[in-house]
């Protein structure tokens, strides 16, 4: 059986975040742009909001934290380091 070519560029433009609640990563990726292994690394530097964990196999992000860095970047990091 022959796979379907998934067209990514038409997929991330149909992804929006809910005006409320928690996204899982392939969302924040496809929001973000950023690749699965960039958003765990920039977590860990603490350049990306970390997730929240809503159950022990379920991790997800606020909607809030994506959208306050996607605002810009930069200064959330400077605002998360300062406080």
């Amino acid at each position: 059986m022959k796979k379907a070519h998934i067209n990514r560029e038409a997929l991330y433009a149909s992804v929006q975040l809910p005006a409320i609640g928690y996204v899982r990563l392939p969302t924040v990726c496809a929001i973000t742009g950023l690749g699965r292994s960039t958003v765990w690394a920039w977590v860990r530097k603490g350049r990306f909001p970390a997730p929240v964990k809503l159950s022990a196999r379920v991790s997800a992000w606020s909607v809030d934290d994506v959208r306050e860095w996607m605002v810009d970047p930069q200064a959330w990091q400077a605002a998360k380091s300062e406080g």
